[in-house]
C-alpha cells in the first residue's frame, strides 16, 4: 500500500513538475529540437552504470549482514518499477530482479505472517530479529557506500593520474579571495586543521562552509606560511555562483602567469625602463603585481603619469621610473607546472590514508552542504534531480575515467548522508526507532511507523518533483 502510495504521489508531482517546467520556460521547447541525442544517450548510459552501482553496493550491504544475521531474504532487486531480468536461486530461493528505474532499490525480507504463509514457515523474519541485529543490517547499506567511495578513491590513487594541488593562480580585482587576504601564488594546505588535498576539494570544504563566520585557513607562498581567519558570512552557493571566479574569485594557475618578463616589445613600459626577460615585477606605484592581470590593474589609471616599477634582478631589488604611454607590450613566464599539478606516487599505506582523507573530507562537506541549505547560506538550487545527475554523469565520462570514478563517489557519499537523515522511509528513520526502541524496551506499533512513513515518502516525492523542476530551470 505504502510503495503503491508513493508511486501515485511521485507521478502526480512529476507531471506537475514538468508542466510547471515547460510553462515557465517555453524555451524548452525549442532547446529539445537542438538537442545532441548522441551526448544525451552517453549521459543516460553514464548515469544508468553509476546509479547501479551505487544504489547496488548499498542494497548488498544490507542483503549481506542480513544473512550474516541469519535474516531471511525473499528478494534483492536494484532499480524500481517494472522487472527487467530477474533469476531465483534454487539454493536460497531469493529472487534477484534487475529493474527499469535505477533511482533505488530493496532489499526484502521475511516478515510478517502473510510472508510465512506464502513463502514457508521456516528461517529468522525481519521483525523477530534482534534490535542489535535490525539496526546492523539498516546501517550497513550507509555503510557500503561509504566502503564503495572509499575503495573509488583508491583506484584512483593507484591509476596515478596528475592532479591540481590547491594552487591560487590569482585573485580577481574586488572579489572575495582578494578581500580575505588571499594572494597569487598561495598553496592552500587545510581548512580547518583538514589537510586539503586537490583543488576540487579545496573549493568543495570553502563552498559548503557558506555562511561561516571564521574558517581557519591555512597557506603557504614561496615557503612561508601564514594562517587566515576566512569570513564566509555574506557568501551563499547559489548553481549559477557556484564557479572559482563567480563565487571565490580565483583564477587556476593554468589560465594565469607569473609577473616574471618573458620577452618585451618595443614601444612598451618595460621597454622603456630598461627591463629585461627574467626580470620579475614586484609592484607598480605600490601596489602588488604577482600575475599579469595585477600589472594591467595597476597601469589602468596611470596612462600619461610617471609610475614607479619595483621589481627583482639576479635576487636584487631594483627600481625604476617612467612615463607610461598605455602600452605594456610584453610576455610573461607561466607557473611550473610542478607548483600546481601534482603525480600521486604514494605507496600503500599513503593510498590507504590519502583515500580515507578524502572520505572524510567529502563526507563533511556533504553534511555541511546539507547544513546550508537548512540555514539559507546555500541556495536550494543547488539540488539536482535525475535530469541533473544525469548530465553530470555525461559531463564527467566525458572528461574521462578518473573524473567519472570521482563522479561516483561523490555520488555514493551523497547517498549516504541522505540515507542517515531521520526521515522517515529512510535507513536513518529506522535507526532512530531502534534506538527508542531499545530505550523504552518494546516496539513502536507499526500502524505509526506506516503513518509516519507515507508522510515521509510524500515529501521525499515533493523534493524530487522540485529537484526535476530545478532541473529544467538549469539543464534546459
Amino acid at each position: 500500500m505504502g510503495g503503491r502510495l508513493f508511486i501515485g504521489i511521485l507521478s502526480f508531482l512529476v507531471i506537475g513538475a514538468l508542466s510547471c517546467g515547460v510553462w515557465m520556460y517555453p524555451n524548452v521547447v525549442d532547446y529539445i529540437l537542438t538537442i545532441d541525442y548522441l551526448l544525451v544517450f552517453k549521459s543516460v548510459i553514464s548515469f544508468i552504470v553509476a546509479m547501479t552501482l551505487v544504489v547496488g553496493f548499498h542494497e548488498f550491504g544490507h542483503y549481506l549482514v542480513a544473512r550474516m544475521a541469519g535474516v531471511r531474504v525473499l528478494e534483492f532487486s536494484i532499480g524500481f518499477g517494472k522487472t527487467l531480468f530477474s533469476f531465483r536461486s534454487k539454493k536460497s530461493g531469493i529472487k534477484y530482479k534487475l529493474s527499469l528505474m535505477p533511482l533505488g532499490g530493496f532489499v526484502r525480507f521475511l516478515d510478517g505472517e502473510k510472508d510465512r504463509k506464502e513463502f514457508g514457515d521456516y528461517g529468522l523474519s525481519f521483525g523477530d530479529a534482534s534490535t542489535a541485529k535490525r539496526a546492523a543490517i539498516v546501517f550497513a547499506g550507509p555503510l557500503f557506500n561509504a566502503i564503495f567511495a572509499f575503495f573509488i578513491f583508491v583506484c584512483i590513487s593507484l591509476i596515478g593520474t596528475p592532479y591540481y594541488k590547491p594552487f591560487i593562480g590569482d585573485t580577481i580585482s574586488g572579489g572575495w579571495a582578494e578581500s580575505q587576504g588571499l594572494k597569487p601564488g598561495d598553496l592552500i594546505v587545510s581548512i580547518d586543521d583538514m589537510p586539503v588535498l586537490d583543488f576540487p576539494e579545496m573549493f568543495q570544504t570553502i563552498a559548503s562552509s557558506a555562511g561561516k563566520s571564521s574558517v581557519s585557513v591555512e597557506v603557504q607562498n614561496n615557503g612561508a606560511s601564514r594562517n587566515i581567519a576566512l569570513n564566509l558570512e555574506k557568501m551563499k552557493l547559489t548553481r549559477e555562483g557556484a564557479s572559482l571566479e563567480r563565487l571565490l574569485g580565483i583564477k587556476t594557475a593554468n589560465s594565469s602567469a607569473t609577473s616574471v618578463i618573458n620577452e618585451i616589445g618595443k614601444g612598451g613600459i618595460f621597454e622603456k625602463l630598461d627591463l629585461s626577460p627574467g626580470d620579475r615585477v614586484v609592484s607598480i606605484n605600490d601596489k602588488e603585481t604577482a600575475t599579469p592581470g595585477k600589472i594591467q590593474e595597476a597601469l589602468k589609471d596611470a596612462v600619461g603619469d610617471t609610475v614607479k616599477v619595483v621589481y627583482i634582478r639576479n635576487e636584487k631589488e631594483k627600481v625604476a621610473y617612467g612615463l607610461y604611454s598605455g602600452l605594456i607590450n610584453a610576455g610573461f613566464k607561466p607557473y611550473k607546472k610542478e607548483l600546481f599539478i601534482g603525480e600521486k606516487d604514494e605507496g600503500f599505506f599513503g593510498v590507504i590514508s590519502s583515500s580515507y582523507g578524502r572520505l572524510v573530507v567529502n563526507t563533511v562537506s556533504t553534511f555541511s552542504v546539507l547544513g546550508g541549505i537548512f540555514n539559507n547560506s546555500i541556495s536550494t538550487d543547488v539540488i539536482s534531480g535525475p535530469v541533473g545527475i544525469a548530465k553530470a554523469a555525461g559531463d564527467f565520462m566525458e572528461f574521462g575515467i578518473v573524473p567519472f570514478l570521482h563522479f561516483m563517489a561523490m555520488i555514493s557519499i551523497s547517498l549516504m548522508v541522505m540515507n542517515l537523515l531521520p526521515v522517515p522511509g529512510l535507513d536513518g528513520f529506522y535507526l532512530v526507532v531502534f534506538g527508542v526502541e531499545s530505550i523504552i524496551r518494546r516496539k513502536i506499533p507499526e500502524r505509526y511507523i506506516d503513518a509516519m512513513i507515507k508522510v515521509g515518502m510524500t515529501a521525499i516525492a515533493i523534493l524530487l518533483a522540485y529537484a526535476l523542476y530545478i532541473d529544467f530551470k538549469f539543464v534546459f
